[in-house]
């Protein structure tokens, strides 16, 4: 692993951040961001998925360097079995890839 990386559960107020490196990744992931619409719209889900409390940021230096979008899903739980969490998206900044981060 990096040395000087920090994972934690994400939270609301990392949804600009977590945006910028979805943005990076963007060409990689299943991901279209090519208006302002589909942009504003991308980043209305971010925030949603971050205050969830199933994401997740790596985080280096006091910058987040990658992420783990997820949330519950309370159509797929199955009565007295686990809950079934729908992880989204995923990504780490180019900048940190191939370092242990993911």
């Amino acid at each position: 692993m990096m040395p000087g990386l920090a994972c934690r559960i994400a939270t609301v107020g990392d949804a600009a951040d977590i945006f910028t490196v979805l943005q990076e990744a963007a060409d990689e992931l299943p991901v279209v961001l090519d208006t302002l619409a589909r942009e504003e719209a991308m980043y209305a889900r971010v925030r949603n998925w971050a205050r969830s409390g199933e994401s997740w940021v790596a985080e280096a230096d006091a910058r987040i360097i990658g992420f783990v979008l997820a949330e519950r899903n309370p159509v797929g739980r199955h009565w007295a079995e686990h809950e079934v969490i729908d992880v989204h998206y995923a990504a780490v900044a180019k900048s940190h890839r191939c370092r242990g981060v993911f």
